[in-house]
């Protein structure tokens, strides 16, 4: 049996699989395709005219899976329209912020295969893969708050292995990878160091002068392999891990001018000294 599409496990999970074309003043009403063009899954003979069902707005045109049908199945066309997301944020009483245009372009998504379903801020993202559910689950990240990432993302299953859509990238990782780089990345931004320096592994000297030469060469040293090895796998960290400040970093600390780093220090790896 084919594996179902990640858009109608989505929509089947939040009860929108059945999402019907309206009726047309004049024309049918069903696309005659019985394949999606954009998830390549079973129209079952009555999916949306693909004209119908994709507004001109749509941009991810380069993720059709059948770009010779006609047709688009119930679950993506509830999935591209803002009324669809709306009535589940209504329906749910979710405390998420609606405007007219906000729909599922506007936030991340965590769709369980039980229905449950989140739009995760950086920290719930966290929780999650510090701890990922069992059964069938989704999590695309939106880090704009501009773009469709469900439609490019996997459903990941029951195990330590999973598939994070983080924008544009599908990331496969486990938990136990996930666990250790998050945690040498938060032993940078413990000391006070911006997660921006953490990732690029370009450091701002007086960040360093307050961590302390020594404390900051030892942190770099655990996650420098993760940025060479992993940067995929590093953008998402970045994106969830805490901050100095999450973690009760005192940037009212002076610096300590004894520790500054010199240009004259060939040991201070890839610290920027601009």
């Amino acid at each position: 049996m084919a594996r179902e599409p990640v858009t109608q496990f989505v929509a089947r999970a939040l009860g929108l699989a059945d999402f019907p074309p309206p009726e047309p003043k004049r024309g049918p009403r069903y696309g005659a395709s019985r394949e999606c063009w954009l998830c390549g899954g079973e129209t079952d003979g009555i999916g949306w005219p693909q004209s119908v069902a994709i507004a001109p707005t749509f941009t991810n045109h380069n993720q059709a899976r059948a770009p010779q049908s006609d047709a688009v199945c119930q679950s993506c066309a509830a999935l591209t329209r803002p009324e669809s997301w709306q009535s589940v944020i209504a329906a749910r009483a979710m405390p998420v912020k609606t405007w007219v245009q906000a729909g599922w372009h506007s936030y991340s998504h965590f769709v369980q295969g039980d229905g449950a379903y989140e739009c995760p801020k950086p920290g719930r993202v966290r929780e999650i893969l510090l701890s990922p559910p069992d059964g069938e689950w989704l999590l695309a990240i939106n880090p704009s708050g501009q773009k469709h990432t469900k439609f490019k993302g996997q459903v990941s299953r029951d195990g330590e292995a999973w598939c994070v859509q983080f924008d544009e990238n599908r990331i496969y990782a486990t938990t136990d990878d996930f666990t250790a780089c998050i945690a040498v990345f938060e032993a940078v931004t413990a000391l006070g160091f911006a997660k921006d320096d953490a990732l690029s592994g370009r450091y701002n000297p007086t960040a360093t002068m307050r961590a302390g030469v020594s404390k900051w060469r030892a942190a770099e040293a655990g996650l420098k392999p993760w940025r060479e090895a992993r940067p995929d796998l590093m953008e998402l960290v970045h994106f969830c891990a805490l901050s100095a400040t999450a973690q009760g970093f005192d940037y009212s600390k002076p610096a300590r001018p004894s520790q500054a780093p010199t240009p004259s220090n060939p040991n201070l790896g890839q610290m920027s000294l601009l």
